[in-house]
């Protein structure tokens, strides 16, 4: 079986999530209810969920991620996400990740 590789993705990501600056945080997304911090996130937990799926492993917290919600952010964000991204990338180039069944966001 030939894997994706996820690495153009992630490094496309990370340039995004480093664009951002702190006045954008509360702008609008195309999703309504939903700024671009909140979406960041959301970025950010899906990061976790989609690694901890390669793993086998439970995502802290649970399956079921809380609502996208900015103020959960933290100061570090534009580095953390980048570097969760980097273990994303890496954890799906195991080639374990790619046997036997997981999920990720309850899916």
């Amino acid at each position: 079986m030939t894997l994706v590789d996820l690495e153009p993705a992630a490094r496309c990501m990370t340039d995004l999530v480093t664009s951002v600056s702190d006045e954008q945080l509360e702008g609008p997304t195309p999703c309504s209810e939903t700024c671009v911090g909140d979406l960041l996130d959301h970025i950010g937990g899906l990061t976790l969920a989609f690694t901890a799926a390669a793993r086998k492993a439970e995502v802290e917290g649970g399956a079921q991620a809380p609502a996208a919600d900015a103020s959960r952010l933290g100061a570090d964000w534009r580095t953390r996400i980048p570097n969760d991204l980097a273990v994303l990338v890496r954890a799906w180039r195991d080639p374990e990740a790619s046997t036997g069944m997981t999920e990720a966001g309850g899916v």
